[in-house]
């Protein structure tokens, strides 16, 4: 079952020395894993692939009656990416339910670090990111496994592989430095990466990838490795930075605040009705005064 996450790790490879494309593209691909033991291979809608430059997502469900069921999901968008996969097998034979899916924040997007001392050329800065979701499987021949990257500058890849290989987990080949959190059903780490040099004022390469892998086989075995919802992205301080120097990105990295393009909508007011509010606490504060003098 730990073909599943390195299949998955070697595709999201691929992807990235594939060359140039369209900056801030994103992709995602659901499909049944590529296991030659994997036998859910029916799958609606049909498992593939979807591109943009947006927000793009993709759901596929995929089973086979004599083994088992298997689920995915993937979401991209500027530093937020979110996989699922959920596989559910009922049969003891040596096949299994399995499903990869992946999403991609790749190719040619760049940042840009500034400082305020004007005779600085580099930096050294860690990039800051939330893994929140699920991870768990049970039963004999269970797996689910998360895999990532972050790439900052040409050939500064990082990668996150979080793993449960029939009940152990594994995070033996984990590049980011965990700060706080537990995995399990509820899987909520925050974490940071080794720091790097980067150039000042001048465009500094960007990608993320993730990947999520279940397999389940054997009776009443299931796996789930669920990041759509929160899943995989920056902090809101995206980046620890030294004294002067912040970094900007397109519209979701401004003055190194994460704008996350796929927060719930209707959360924070905007500006106007921000100025309406403030409007508002003027004759508010005139009555609550009032009233206290009448109370008095």
């Amino acid at each position: 079952m730990r073909t599943i996450a390195l299949i998955a790790s070697a595709a999201t490879l691929a992807l990235l020395a594939a060359g140039p494309a369209l900056a801030g593209h994103t992709h995602v691909v659901v499909g049944p894993a590529t296991n030659g033991s994997v036998a859910t291979t029916s799958c609606d809608p049909a498992a593939g692939r979807v591109d943009g430059t947006g927000t793009v997502r993709f759901n596929a469900a995929c089973s086979r009656a004599d083994v088992g069921e298997a689920a995915g999901s993937a979401v991209a968008s500027a530093g937020h990416l979110g996989a699922s996969a959920n596989a559910a097998s009922h049969n003891g034979d040596s096949l299994f339910a399995g499903i990869e899916s992946e999403a991609g924040f790749v190719d040619d997007d760049t940042l840009i670090f500034t400082s305020s001392d004007p005779l600085a050329t580099s930096a050294s800065v860690s990039a800051n990111l939330i893994l929140d979701g699920t991870l768990w499987a049970t039963g004999n021949v269970a797996s689910a496994a998360i895999a990532g990257s972050l790439e900052l500058g040409r050939g500064g890849g990082r990668f996150l592989y979080v793993a449960i290989q029939n009940g152990d987990l594994d995070t033996a080949r984990n590049d980011f430095i965990i700060d706080s959190g537990s995995v399990g059903p509820t899987t909520n780490l925050h974490m940071h990466t080794a720091f790097v040099i980067v150039p000042l004022n001048t465009p500094v390469h960007f990608s993320m990838s993730l990947d999520a892998g279940a397999g389940a086989s054997g009776p009443a075995t299931f796996a789930v490795s669920d990041f759509v919802a929160n899943s995989f992205k920056f902090a809101s301080n995206a980046f620890s930075l030294p004294d002067g120097v912040t970094v900007n990105g397109g519209d979701y990295l401004v003055n190194n605040r994460f704008i996350d393009p796929l927060a719930p909508t209707g959360g924070v007011p905007e500006p106007a009705s921000w100025a309406l509010m403030i409007l508002g606490f003027g004759p508010a504060g005139a009555v609550i005064r009032r009233r206290r003098v009448v109370l008095a």
